[in-house]
């Protein structure tokens, strides 16, 4: 699979399955990320732990319309289009995985 010039969007792309796909991604020729995330510091830690990659580091709470309207804003005037959406964004409260029926 061939991902050079592709333009990825990944939701809850700063830490946990996001963050791993975004390494994963890299190994196949991907070097355009948008990443949506809640917190400024884990979008900001990306740039320094991959520097390969060229990022669009949005912070946005994807529960939030007006957040999204923002992201897709930010991307549409960067980006000419997207060619992958991953949403990965999201949090279990219930327990763990272990423990759930």
């Amino acid at each position: 699979m061939n991902l050079e010039n592709k333009k990825i969007l990944i939701t809850g792309g700063s830490a946990g399955i996001g963050k791993a796909l975004i390494h994963e991604l890299l190994k196949h020729g991907a070097q355009d990320f948008a990443v949506i995330g809640r917190k400024k510091k884990p979008l900001e830690k990306l740039k320094e732990e991959i520097p390969s990659a060229n990022f669009m580091l949005i912070q946005a709470d994807v529960s939030n319309p007006k957040d999204l309207e923002k992201a897709v804003k930010q991307i549409t005037e960067s980006w000419e289009h997207l060619d992958i959406l991953i949403n990965s964004a999201g949090v279990v409260s219930a327990g763990l995985l272990s423990e759930l029926s």
